[in-house]
């Protein structure tokens, strides 16, 4: 979906191609998505759910990238995120290359989701 309504727009996230994704973990109105300086964006070919049940969007190239909610004391309330990580070669180790709000990571383990 490209050009959602801005009620639909408060369930998505913006990709740095300018498009739009449904947000996962039931997160909403996520920030856009701010992929790594120096590296090209690479689309989205799917998604996985981890041992702890968070979903991530697999990206073409490796990364993974998410949106969820986490509680910002200071604030007093929850928040929304957006993060992109690189996993390692052994796929077990993420590393926050680029994020938009606070630095997540995800666990190992990752399952797949049809």
């Amino acid at each position: 979906m490209t050009s959602p309504t801005d009620m639909q727009r408060r369930a998505m996230v913006k990709l740095p191609n300018h498009e739009y994704l449904p947000a996962l973990n039931g997160c909403m109105d996520p920030p856009a998505m701010q992929w790594p300086p120096g590296k090209p964006y690479s689309p989205v070919v799917g998604t996985r759910v981890f041992a702890d049940g968070v979903e991530w969007y697999v990206h073409e190239n490796g990364f993974f990238s998410t949106t969820h909610m986490v509680h910002n004391s200071q604030l007093g309330r929850q928040m929304a995120v957006t993060v992109v990580d690189e996993m390692t070669v052994a796929g077990t180790e993420p590393t926050a290359v680029g994020t938009a709000g606070p630095q997540g990571a995800a666990p190992p383990g990752a399952i797949e989701k049809k």
